[in-house]
């Protein structure tokens, strides 16, 4: 491959912080958060407009979801994050009977205003394109932005990317399935014109698991004359409103994507859009009855949906067997739902019968042989099955408030993230609400 050396010398630093944290899902704003209540100065970087994430630009909305009806039982952070959106008024119930909708809007609004109760510091429309590494340690992170070329210094930098993007730049190993093995990804989108009480009468009489749930019977009768070439049955919809929109529905589906690849995303990106019209011209032509003959576009998220890409390996990796035998860790910085939810691989796809929770162990937030980072969400330490479990968005939140506060502590200790005494780790997440 053709190359040529790219950063020019004296890139101006821009800011210096104690913790810094890269992206701004639900792994990132805890992190955010925790880090500064533990009393380091703290900055987030977001290469969008806004903070948020899937939930925000990305229009997923479900938040606390298992797909039966035990909903995780959320602790410190995460549960403050729904409870936040349900006093700010930017949730709504969820109608499968598990935890609630993120009103996406008004999510980004409340952001905002906590992020500002809490003092931390935003940059947004910034994109980290480089890591400074000195002696194993990262130091910073080369970013982009309008103000062109700079660096962001810190003593401890936390990945919440999702893909792991600044962990792969500092040189840490990492593990990613063959593109045709990588859960597919999608484009989610609003629907305007629904007919609210055909959907509603529709919807109440069909609840999940129905064969015909949701939007299968379109599909169907679609497919049944030969109109409708798509690999979508069915779907999940959010936030029906009472003046006929849909503002969220997860129909859009393209395999054989890697996520972490310019050209495909690019790819994807176009390939949904495509999708949209063609789910909403069957809609229109095959829907009347459950209210769909009239509806149209409302929107469509700006940020692809991305289930799966890398793993950082670290100093422990998470197992099936872990999970799915409920395993305790002494090092264990919270608790999550046995639910291994594989988007694709639904053979794999594993749904507790009662209450089972399995323990997260800080190891898998320590990558091996790079210092002065931690990770955070989908990206941690874990094999490809147990990933369904820490990838959705409470253990995403649930590794962020570990990391954070993992990241501040260090600071104040003066040590590295991996020498972290563990017992003073976990007795401070236990002060500030977390089940472990």
């Amino acid at each position: 491959m053709e190359t040529y050396d790219f950063f020019a010398p004296n890139v101006k630093v821009i800011a210096k912080t104690q913790v810094l944290v890269v992206g701004s899902g639900p792994a990132g704003i805890s992190a955010a958060v925790a880090a500064k209540r533990s009393g380091a100065e703290t900055l987030i970087v977001e290469h969008h407009g806004c903070l948020g994430g899937a939930l925000s630009v990305g229009m997923v909305q479900s938040y606390n979801f298992s797909t039966n009806k035990f909903p995780q039982v959320l602790t410190g952070i995460p549960k403050e994050i729904e409870e936040r959106c349900r006093n700010y008024g930017a949730s709504a119930p969820d109608y499968r009977g598990a935890g609630i909708f993120i009103e996406s809007e008004l999510y980004k609004c409340m952001l905002d205003a906590w992020f500002e109760e809490e003092n931390v510091k935003i940059l947004l429309y910034t994109t980290v394109c480089g890591v400074f590494v000195e002696q194993n340690t990262v130091k910073g992170v080369y970013c982009v932005n309008k103000s062109g070329i700079g660096i962001i210094l810190a003593d401890c930098v936390i990945d919440a990317t999702g893909d792991g993007d600044v962990a792969v730049q500092a040189g840490a190993e990492y593990q990613m399935q063959e593109k045709n093995k990588l859960q597919p990804v999608t484009v989610v989108f609003g629907l305007s014109g629904v007919d609210v009480d055909l959907f509603e009468k529709h919807y109440k009489a069909h609840p999940v698991g129905d064969k015909d749930f949701g939007f299968q019977p379109v599909f169907r009768a679609a497919r049944e004359n030969n109109d409708f070439k798509l690999p979508k049955r069915g779907g999940a919809w959010k936030s029906l409103t009472p003046n006929g929109e849909i503002k969220s529905a997860n129909l859009t589906v393209i395999s054989e994507i890697d996520a972490t690849d310019c050209w495909d995303v690019t790819k994807a990106e176009i390939e949904c859009r495509k999708q949209i019209l063609e789910i909403v011209r069957v809609f229109r032509k095959y829907g009347a009855d459950i209210g769909l003959g009239n509806c149209s576009v409302r929107n469509i998220a700006t940020q692809l949906g991305i289930r799966e890409t890398r793993r950082i390996v670290g100093e422990y990796i998470l197992t099936e067997q872990d999970v799915l035998e409920q395993r305790n860790f002494d090092d264990g910085v919270g608790r999550l739902l046995t639910c291994i939810d594989l988007y694709g691989n639904y053979q794999k796809s594993r749904y507790p019968k009662e209450l089972e929770t399995f323990s997260v162990p800080y190891r898998a937030l320590v990558p091996k042989a790079v210092d002065g980072l931690l990770v955070a969400g989908r990206c941690i330490s874990c094999d490809e099955i147990s990933f369904g479990a820490v990838r959705l968005m409470v253990g995403c939140a649930l590794t962020g408030q570990a990391a954070g506060t993992a990241a501040a502590l260090s600071v104040k200790e003066g040590v590295a993230p991996r020498k972290l005494d563990i017992n003073l780790l976990r007795e401070k997440l236990s002060r500030d609400g977390v089940n472990l």
